[in-house]
């Protein structure tokens, strides 16, 4: 009963980190489709910003454990691969970035919260 009432509010802490991540990631993904036509690259870059932001407030108030450069990279890793994939799809398949950026934020989540605790944050 503790480990799902502890994993209810890691992924509610999860998730308000993640409302300010998509945020950053959205501006820097838009910005830079105005430099890049691809949204492969935008979508990546985008992540990347907001994945930083991210790794350093998960790591402090959703899963109190000490920041490393390993864990760091494997965020980095996990997330993006999951980032760039959503991108491939969105350039191979041509969707409006907005689509594109839509379903990512709709799956990403749920995927990324059980990457993050299972890899990146694992005790």
């Amino acid at each position: 009963m503790f480990e799902i009432k502890t994993n209810v509010v890691q992924f509610f802490k999860f998730c308000v980190i993640g409302v300010l991540n998509t945020g950053i990631h959205f501006l820097v993904f838009m910005g830079l489709l105005t430099i890049f036509a691809s949204q492969l690259i935008a979508n990546f870059l985008g992540f990347c910003a907001g994945v930083t932001f991210s790794f350093f407030m998960n790591a402090a108030f959703t899963f109190k454990q000490k920041t490393t450069i390993n864990k760091f990279i494997r965020m980095v890793l996990v997330s993006g691969t999951l980032s760039g994939f959503f991108g491939y799809l969105g350039d191979s398949y041509q969707w409006s970035p907005y689509m594109t950026f839509t379903l990512f934020v709709l799956v990403n989540p749920l995927i990324s919260f059980f990457l993050t605790k299972k890899i990146v944050f694992s005790e």
